[in-house]
């Protein structure tokens, strides 16, 4: 657990079996709840809760006909546990489960639960299902396999599967696959803000859209390549990106948490362009002049399509980008004595 975004972690493992792999959590009120399915040698133990914020936790198992529970979650005071063999649901905070797979295929291995209200969306081994009775009915959504991660933004729901990931604009009733840019996509996580939605793609690392799922770019400004990535996830001001590499020439893994500020993230349509800043030539492949007085300039930066920043020296009143690739780019320019910047796009041609 993290008090100060990511930056110390203290374990609080106190009563939870040894060697043990919690898959997934989640929290209903006061309570916290851990699935620890099978991990190689170790057994299955079901779910164990907290209610003292994690500094002990109980198995609470009653009910579970199945252990090897995959992944838990919460919405309007129902708990839900996905096991290998059906869903079950408990509404006094796991005190008793009880079966609701009315609809799924028998045995229905579930992997994913996700809750958009009023529709409550779940991943099994056959597909993606929902539900508009809070599980108590389960109905097909989606024939893809191995829908791995669902997002929202509001009536819209993102689906992340090992063959790309689908978008829904009707709370799930009709599904449209999206062209990611990528080749072999394998979505595992997605995470939508404000103003973007991100996405982890397993071969490829983190890839973002600023256009609700429209057009795609890779984001792994600060990532090594081919970083895979398991979960996201953010609080007011971070990104959390949960990776793991693979690099079998040496035999070795390099796992860990990434953190990246949200206000890093900025598409450069979202800026707004001044009219009173001219300059030229554009396109350039090399140097680019600002029509304004030297004198008044503060600083000169150039922004690239993933938000990032790059702090450029003026020289009268130009500044050298041979060293950018060919791309559509902002100029963020601050005059002295004024606070808000101005923006001018340009293209860096070959």
């Amino acid at each position: 657990v993290t008090s100060n975004s990511g930056s110390t972690w203290n374990s609080i493992n106190n009563g939870l079996p040894s060697n043990s792999r919690v898959k997934s959590f989640c929290v209903n009120g006061s309570t916290l709840f851990a699935a620890i399915p099978a991990y190689y040698i170790y057994p299955s133990k079901g779910v164990y809760i907290s209610n003292n914020n994690g500094s002990s936790w109980v198995q609470s198992n009653n009910g579970l006909t199945n252990l090897q529970v995959n992944c838990v979650a919460a919405f309007g005071g129902t708990v839900f546990a996905g096991t290998s063999t059906g869903l079950f649901i408990s509404t006094n905070n796991g005190v008793n489960w009880f079966p609701s797979n009315t609809g799924l295929i028998s045995n229905s291995d579930i992997s994913v639960i996700h809750y958009n209200s009023p529709v409550l969306f779940i991943t099994t081994s056959t597909g993606m299902y929902m539900s508009t009775n809070n599980g108590a009915n389960w109905t097909i959504a989606l024939n893809s396999p191995g829908a791995r991660c669902y997002e929202n933004d509001g009536a819209d729901i993102y689906a992340g599967t090992g063959i790309g990931a689908y978008k829904s604009s009707n709370y799930g009733t009709s599904w449209t696959q999206l062209n990611l840019g990528v080749g072999a996509p394998d979505i595992v996580s997605m995470l939508q803000t404000n103003n973007f939605l991100l996405a982890i793609d397993n071969g490829n690392g983190p890839i973002i859209s600023y256009t609700g799922g429209g057009n795609w770019t890779t984001a792994l400004d600060g990532f090594l390549s081919n970083v895979g990535g398991v979960a996201l996830a953010a609080n007011s001001s971070d990104i959390f990106y949960s990776s793991y590499y693979q690099n079998y020439s040496s035999y070795r893994d390099i796992n860990g948490v990434w953190k990246r500020g949200i206000g890093t993230f900025q598409s450069i349509n979202e800026l707004q362009i001044s009219n009173s800043i001219k300059i030229y030539p554009n396109p350039t492949n090399n140097y680019l002049k600002i029509l304004v007085d030297e004198e008044t300039i503060e600083s000169v930066s150039v922004i690239d399509l993933l938000g990032k920043e790059s702090i450029y020296n003026l020289n009268a009143n130009i500044i050298d980008i041979t060293g950018l690739v060919s791309g559509s780019y902002a100029l963020k320019i601050i005059l002295k004595g004024k606070t808000n910047p101005y923006y001018a796009k340009f293209i860096k041609a070959n």
